[in-house]
C-alpha cells in the first residue's frame, strides 16, 4: 500500500486514507510491513513469532549497541 500524488495539497487526505485502509486490513494479515516505523515489541514479536528469542540472542551477540534499528527493531537485552 502506498500513496503518491503530484499535488501536495492532497497528501494529508491521501496518507490518511492509506492508513485507514491498512488499519482495516491489519487484523486479516500475518505480521506487518517492517518499514512503517510504528512497530512495538509486541508487533515485532508477532512478525517473527517463535524465532524472536533466537533473534534477540543474535542481536545481543552481533549488534549489542543496536546500530541496526531502523526497521522492525529487535532490541538487544545486553547493556
Amino acid at each position: 500500500m502506498m500513496y503518491m500524488s503530484a499535488d501536495a495539497a492532497l497528501d494529508e487526505a491521501g496518507i490518511a486514507a492509506v492508513r485507514e485502509f491498512y488499519a482495516a486490513m491489519e487484523p486479516h494479515s500475518a505480521g506487518f510491513y517492517t518499514n512503517l516505523h510504528d512497530d512495538t515489541v509486541e508487533k515485532t514479536w508477532g512478525n517473527f513469532g517463535e524465532n524472536y528469542p533466537r533473534l534477540v540472542e543474535l542481536k545481543n551477540k552481533y549488534d549489542p549497541t543496536n546500530l541496526f534499528r531502523l526497521n522492525a527493531n529487535i532490541k538487544p537485552t545486553v547493556a
